[in-house]
């Protein structure tokens, strides 16, 4: 869950990747092809993010149209840029091995770039073959695949955020491959630039000064927190006395970190990763730490919610119109349109979504507007993301009921029409 200061009320601490599958609801009253009309809307057009879609709202003033699709999209220089996800799997009678890559391409055309990959998932299912090389790869109908398979080696990685050019990722490794080598249950954060892939370190982001600054204080923190859990084992806690054999393992690892925002300021937030007695991954998140904003945090800022005190509504402004969420049921927000210079910021507005959350980002389309052929390259990357989703429901391996053995991960949903053309 997020820090109390944190602007991503709700958010959890890691995210299903963003395209494998639509679980936002649109209001009743908007579709994608059927718009609402009234006579009091403003002149609007954003991409709202939320959840895993992004929605994409646009209004004449007489009428709202609204579609959604399960996209990641963020701007740099003025250029929408879309950052995906896909997966490369294969299944055997007693083995699995997944791995996901990360890719970042314009939406108005140009070559992708990969800004992830890693090769521990391809070297071990090569050994695996070498060692097996009469089994043969299961498709996603064979019901021959183990609940329970003899080797497993999963690479998954979650986007826990993006910020115009830099995008926060978090990785899990987990390897357990029959007749050895022992298990491995890795995990680790880190931040990439969209545009080229390039891992950064914090003195990268926001300065070598600020850099310094931040680390040493989060290497402060980080033992402060250890201290603490000593302290309390001593003093009888149950929860700290199981947590003591396991502390000497943990390390604070300068670029293990993600960027995040509190109250509209850019922070960062380090992850201190330890292994459990059984060879299993822990984490210990240490408290954010607001930075000095950086030149490219400006442009950042804009598409940041801001939230009202009690963290129950949360509000963005264009040049012409309010948007604004509000808390429903549970992690359902209702997103509302209102023209700019309506007087009271409680207004209901026009309803664009009901979703549910977190909230993410809106990019304004209007200041300056879109031309024509952005327009239509933005409507193709919906097209594009939309049906890759309702194939990847068609084509998925049954995930089956949990191992026995916590520290095992089960297998994830199998996709084979995930890849980007």
């Amino acid at each position: 869950m997020p820090h109390a200061q944190a602007d991503r009320h709700g958010r959890a601490a890691s995210i299903v990747p963003l395209l494998l599958g639509l679980v936002l609801m649109v209001g009743a009253c908007v579709s994608d092809r059927a718009p609402v009309i009234t006579a009091s809307l403003p002149r609007a057009e954003f991409l709202l993010s939320a959840g895993d879609s992004t929605y994409w709202a646009q209004s004449d003033g007489t009428q709202l149209r609204v579609r959604s699709a399960p996209l990641l999209l963020t701007r740099v220089d003025g250029a929408l840029i879309e950052v995906f996800l896909t997966d490369d799997a294969s299944e055997y009678a007693e083995a699995s091995f997944f791995a996901t890559q990360l890719w970042a391409r314009p939406v108005s055309g140009g070559d992708s770039v990969r800004l992830h990959t890693d090769s521990t998932v391809d070297r071990a299912r090569a050994r695996w073959r070498r060692r097996f090389p009469a089994e043969e790869e299961l498709t996603p109908d064979d019901d021959a695949a183990s609940e329970e398979p003899a080797t497993v080696v999963h690479e998954s990685l979650d986007l826990l955020d993006v910020h115009g050019p830099f995008v926060s990722v978090e990785r899990r490794l987990d390897a357990d491959i029959a007749g050895g080598p022992p298990h491995e249950h890795t995990l680790a954060r880190f931040v990439l630039d969209v545009r080229t892939g390039a891992r950064q370190t914090v003195a990268m982001l926001f300065g070598e000064v600020e850099g310094a600054r931040v680390e040493a204080l989060a290497r402060r923190l980080f033992g402060q927190q250890l201290d603490s859990i000593r302290a309390a084992g001593a003093q009888g806690d149950d929860r700290a006395a199981a947590a003591l054999p396991t502390l000497a393992s943990f390390r604070f690892i300068p670029t293990s970190f993600a960027i995040m925002n509190v109250r509209g300021a850019p922070a960062v937030e380090f992850l201190a990763v330890g292994r459990g007695v059984n060879g299993e991954a822990l984490t210990m998140h240490v408290p954010p730490q607001t930075v000095a904003e950086p030149s490219w945090w400006g442009a950042v800022r804009p598409t940041l919610p801001r939230w009202s005190s009690d963290s129950s509504r949360a509000e963005w402004s264009g040049q012409t119109y309010r948007v604004q969420a509000r808390r429903g049921g549970e992690n359902e927000l209702a997103i509302t349109m209102s023209t700019a210079d309506s007087p009271d910021s409680t207004a209901r507005g026009t309803v664009v979504a009901t979703v549910e959350g977190p909230l993410y980002q809106l990019i304004a389309l209007d200041a300056p507007a879109l031309d024509s052929a952005s327009r239509s390259a933005l409507a193709r990357a919906f097209d594009a993301a939309t049906m890759l989703d309702a194939g990847a429901e068609q084509a998925t391996f049954r995930v089956p009921s949990p191992s026995a053995d916590p520290y095992r991960r089960q297998r994830p949903p199998l996709s084979f029409v995930l890849h980007r053309p």
